[in-house]
């Protein structure tokens, strides 16, 4: 939700499209639970300029999938942070750097908690406001996050 609405945002709109306990007892701490709340969700959502916007959350994964997928006119772009997730650009048309096609782009591993809090830190030592990840940023989120729940439980 926060990279939608960095790149999108504002959004509005939200849809709540299907909601589920798939799994009504987990393991929790070696103990079996009856679940409280729903294990999968898929939103809809608008953003700036009609963008159409969907979101899926799970508990079911095995393993941690997180990713973007943004398509587009021109092609899509596939990004993740996870080594084990490729992220690749693909355009139906040259833009430069790109070329037609699928272009592989190669990230680097690295520990995205010491690179935030060292951006916190400096911004603190250096008495100037971070333009990422912002207070009004978090807040938008929080609020979408409110009017997702409230759309789920009507």
């Amino acid at each position: 939700i926060d990279l939608a609405h960095w790149f999108f945002g504002p959004l509005t709109d939200f849809e709540v499209v299907s909601k589920a306990v798939l799994y009504p007892y987990r393991k929790i701490d070696g103990k079996l639970c009856q679940a409280t709340a729903e294990d999968y969700v898929f939103v809809k959502a608008t953003g700036v300029d009609g963008i159409k916007i969907v979101f899926q959350a799970d508990l079911l994964s095995a393993s941690f999938c997180q990713y973007v997928e943004i398509l587009a006119e021109n092609g899509n772009l596939m990004g993740s942070i996870q080594k084990d997730i490729p992220s690749f650009l693909f355009l139906k048309e040259s833009r430069n750097p790109y070329n037609i096609g699928k272009t592989i782009l190669e990230t680097s591993q690295s520990n995205f908690l010491d690179m935030q809090m060292n951006a916190f830190i400096n911004s603190v030592r250096q008495k100037e406001i971070n333009d990422r990840n912002s207070i009004g940023d978090s807040l938008a989120v929080s609020q979408y996050l409110d009017q997702i729940r409230r759309k789920a439980n009507e």
